[in-house]
């Protein structure tokens, strides 16, 4: 390769490694061949970039992520990797110091709404997400791909595929660990308060996709927006009532 220009730190260089930054030469769209080599690979690369990454999905979170999709990867963390560094944390720190996670406190919302115990599909959706609640890790590599298909369908006229929606969510839900980590330190038990933690998570994604898909007019993004949550808690609610019909079969 020769005269090159680096996609990560728009150097011109030769050979097959940028001489300023070290980034491969070959960086290729985001596609179905990247995620697998990211769960084979790189699950556990963190040897770089952490601090970096946490400062950069802090501050400017849309655009950090538009640019790793493009080309500027050298100086993050996997996404995969980033999602499972930081949803482990938060549930080792929330169970030693006896913190309920938001998904605890979800269920617990639930439970108290379900006032027919003869409601079999009702009590069949509650077992579900109490797995749910027990298996955090789990449930949030289980729901990423639900995320991902709502948003690549509300912003479907974007020029992102799916696995590239797929990266965005994922950088979004280990930001959000973080939130709900910071979190639930500041609030105090109570019916109101414990929804913050929660409200801030979902505050921060809006956010991540205004920066994000800066091409569209700015009340579209949020309606967009809007609708990726209500298309990812249908499937969500689908996938439940099939699964509760199922076990009853």
């Amino acid at each position: 390769m020769s005269n090159t220009v680096c996609k990560n730190c728009s150097q011109r260089f030769e050979g097959a490694f940028c001489n300023y930054c070290g980034q491969d030469a070959r960086v290729k769209r985001i596609d179905r061949t990247y995620i697998v080599d990211e769960v084979t690979n790189n699950l556990f690369q963190l040897n770089r970039g952490l601090f970096f990454t946490i400062k950069e999905l802090t501050v400017r979170p849309g655009n950090s992520i538009k640019g790793y999709l493009e080309g500027k990867r050298k100086q993050y963390v996997k996404p995969l990797s980033y999602v499972l560094l930081t949803s482990a944390l938060y549930v080792l720190t929330t169970h030693f110091l006896g913190l309920n996670t938001f998904f605890q406190d979800f269920t617990a919302g639930f439970t108290s709404g379900v006032t027919d115990e003869g409601d079999s599909v009702a009590a069949g959706i509650l077992n579900i997400l109490t797995w749910l609640t027990n298996n955090h890790t789990y449930t949030v590599l289980l729901t990423l791909p639900l995320f991902s298909a709502a948003s690549y369908l509300a912003f479907k006229k974007s020029r992102y595929n799916y696995f590239e929606h797929l990266i965005l969510n994922m950088y979004i839900t280990g930001q959000q660990m973080l939130i709900y980590l910071l979190a639930s330190f500041a609030v105090v038990e109570d019916s109101i308060t414990e929804a913050i933690p929660s409200l801030l998570g979902i505050a921060f994604s809006f956010w991540a996709f205004y920066q994000f898909f800066g091409n569209y007019r700015p009340f579209v993004r949020i309606l967009l927006s809007i609708l990726t949550y209500i298309l990812f808690f249908l499937q969500l609610i689908v996938l439940m009532v099939i699964g509760t019909v199922l076990v009853k079969l």
